[in-house]
């Protein structure tokens, strides 16, 4: 087996995807390091969209964003609003082995970002600090990890793969396709990546991924299973 095999699957599964999807990724929140924070760490175990908006990670954060503008680009004012309110607003659910609050833990990564040197308070910070401390300083919160830090940095506007269930079960599958051996989730980003890069079938990684987001989000409707919206730390 080779790489280029391997990739060659990849392609072969995209073609099953609308060509509308690879344009379609809405944007994340390019100037708001609050609302990208909250999302990341509420998609993890989460259902995004949901038919009561005020279930879903995508109705809550409306929510949040609109009773708490101060906070969208301001890791101090979310830090201010407190623990109780965001889990308010944002659900009760609980991540990490010690299963704390998610809301505890958009806390503990905002109050590790607001530490660091010089301190990354706003998106700006975020783009203009060293990636890996800002990355040490998120997964070193327990229950945070490499995955929705990729994913915190697609809200902002780094282009990336989200290597979540979804993501991994699709490169998988289109592997299995081809009598092929399964990957790892760090195996099925780089992968996208060289895809991307040969073919470039959208306008970048984070608009690759979101296609693939958006087709397996089909498929589990389809199908009613709920894990499929699913996404790891």
């Amino acid at each position: 087996m080779t790489e280029q095999q391997q990739i060659d699957a990849i392609r072969t599964a995209l073609r099953a995807i609308p060509n509308e999807y690879f344009s379609a990724w809405p944007g994340g929140w390019p100037e708001e390091l609050g609302t990208a924070l909250v999302e990341a760490v509420y998609s993890i175990q989460a259902t995004y969209n949901a038919k009561d908006p005020k279930r879903g990670v995508a109705g809550r954060l409306r929510t949040f964003r609109t009773d708490h503008p101060e906070a969208r680009n301001d890791l101090g004012a979310l830090t201010t609003i407190g623990e109780e309110r965001i889990r308010e607003i944002m659900g009760d659910t609980k991540v990490g082995r010690g299963r704390k609050y998610k809301s505890v833990a958009v806390l503990e990564a905002a109050e590790n970002l607001r530490s660091l040197s010089p301190a990354v308070n706003a998106a700006d910070d975020f783009r203009k600090a060293d990636p890996n401390e800002v990355q040490r300083a998120y997964t070193s919160v327990n229950g945070l990890g490499w995955v929705t830090f990729d994913y915190l940095g697609m809200l902002l506007g780094r282009p990336g793969v989200k290597s979540d269930v979804m993501i991994n079960r699709f490169v998988n599958e289109a592997l299995a396709a081809e009598d092929l051996p399964g990957v790892s989730r760090e195996q099925s980003k780089a992968l996208l990546t060289a895809v991307q890069e040969q073919d470039a079938p959208a306008e970048n990684l984070t608009f690759l991924d979101h296609a693939i987001w958006l087709h397996e989000q089909d498929r589990a409707a389809d199908q009613n299973l709920d894990e499929e919206l699913q996404a790891p730390a």
